[in-house]
């Protein structure tokens, strides 16, 4: 997704949350309580994976070299 999103729920919350997670729309879900410290490390994951495959998405377009024009 453009936008890594991450939820915060319960474990009752796990049934309605998986199918978001598998197709990658959702891309974690926070068990409460959480602290703002797991919080912090769960969204820094999360932003550093959508950088991640946005990079490799660009990389993998025909005629594109890295760092260059195309």
């Amino acid at each position: 997704p453009e936008l890594p999103l991450v939820a915060v729920g319960t474990r009752a919350d796990e049934a309605a949350a998986a199918p978001l997670l598998s197709a990658g729309v959702l891309y974690r879900l926070l068990h409460r309580p959480v602290s703002p410290e797991r919080a912090r490390a769960f969204l820094g994951a999360a932003l550093r994976r959508s950088d991640e495959l946005e990079r490799g998405a660009v990389a993998s377009w025909p005629g594109l070299r890295p760092g260059g024009s195309g």
